[in-house]
């Protein structure tokens, strides 16, 4: 989704100076049933329930992942965070890693495979993305994502995610370093998380502008912020609205310090629900 920038360039993703144990390369005590993270990991999930509805499920799992992404976003502007490569890659790599610590393992398999269904319906359905101007956008090109995100998930736990990459048709070339691009963004993004948990629960995260607190959007989003302030305690409070845009999108503006989530991101991902 579209990122609205902050005024001076960034240092541009993912390297931290990191609290002991907090998902450090070195640390062998490794969490096999949350697939990453670390046993001494401060996060945890309150459980929220997805819909059982497979089209409002699919909106929900891109619709938390999206706002996860834009939680990197505003974690990297309001704690000044040194960033090594674009952006948008360690924001993707976030979700990808909080999806993994917080999450059960059936919900983030599910997660998983509905934002991998969701790049590839956005690649298959706008030939512009297969253009070269595609490749010169600050986000990597759908297909690019989805691989990276079925990489990051094995690399989670390459024992009993097999089946997963098998579904997403992960090439075996890749999967061979998954374990190794796991450990990484799990150790870029593990001294962060941890010390957000530290002083959780929180109220820092609030809603701000929504225009229907009865749509199935606006519920899903409130559920979801309670959640995250249960779980992160932010060093500068944020917002989140819910609001038309008039265009599909979601993004951060640093200014007001404020998460957008676009109305017709998920009249969008409705639309294309693989099971419609």
């Amino acid at each position: 989704m579209k990122t609205v920038y902050f005024t001076a360039p960034l240092c541009l993703a993912l390297s931290f100076s990191l609290p002991a144990l907090a998902g450090t390369k070195d640390n062998a005590e490794r969490d096999h049933t949350r697939g990453g993270g670390t046993a001494t990991s401060t996060i945890t999930a309150p459980p929220t329930g997805f819909s059982k509805n497979p089209v409002e499920r699919f909106v929900e799992s891109n619709v938390l992942e999206t706002l996860y992404h834009e939680m990197a976003h505003a974690l990297i502007d309001t704690m000044n965070l040194p960033v090594f490569g674009p952006q948008e890659h360690a924001a993707d790599f976030f979700a990808a890693i909080l999806i993994d610590r917080v999450h059960d393992e059936p919900t983030a398999r599910q997660m998983v495979l509905d934002v991998a269904a969701s790049y590839k319906a956005s690649f298959q359905s706008n030939r512009s993305l297969r253009s070269q101007t595609s490749f010169s956008d600050e986000h990597a090109n759908p297909m690019q994502r989805y691989y990276n995100l079925a990489c990051l998930y094995l690399g989670g736990d390459p024992e009993n995610r097999q089946g997963v990459a098998q579904q997403l048709e992960l090439p075996t070339a890749r999967a061979e370093f998954c374990a190794s691009e796991f450990e990484h963004a799990n150790f870029a993004w593990g001294g962060v998380l941890q010390e957000l948990g530290e002083h959780a629960p929180a109220k820092t995260i609030t809603l701000d502008w929504i225009l229907d607190n009865n749509s199935h959007l606006t519920q899903f989003v409130t559920r979801e912020v309670a959640a995250l302030n249960k779980m992160l305690a932010l060093p500068e409070p944020i917002t989140v609205s819910v609001i038309p845009c008039g265009e599909v999108n979601a993004y951060y503006d640093p200014t007001p310090k404020e998460i957008i989530i676009c109305t017709e991101l998920s009249e969008h991902l409705a639309e294309i629900a693989p099971n419609r």
